[in-house]
């Protein structure tokens, strides 16, 4: 399903694109974020991207669900944290 999901091509799977930018403002809504700019959305992509990867090395038990859960939470308080980018 991962491999599935990040093989798709935006140019032959129409919807790709509305799924996407759906499951951005998801996460921006989450995160509490009215006006996202570049960056929030750099920083999500990051965190999705980094999600895959524990959830794939989790799935093939190269993680225990602890640090599987450390990494994530690691991640986002690292990436999700205010700054000067965000106001």
């Amino acid at each position: 399903m991962i491999q599935s999901a990040n093989a798709a091509r935006a140019t032959t799977v129409p919807d790709l694109a509305r799924i996407n930018s759906g499951f951005l403002d998801l996460l921006l809504r989450a995160w509490g974020v009215e006006r996202p700019t570049d960056h929030h959305i750099t920083r999500l992509r990051l965190l999705i991207l980094l999600w895959y990867g524990v959830l794939q090395s989790r799935l093939n038990e190269r993680l225990t669900p602890q640090q599987a859960d450390a990494d994530l939470r690691m991640a986002c308080h690292l990436l999700l944290a205010p700054g000067p980018e965000t106001g």
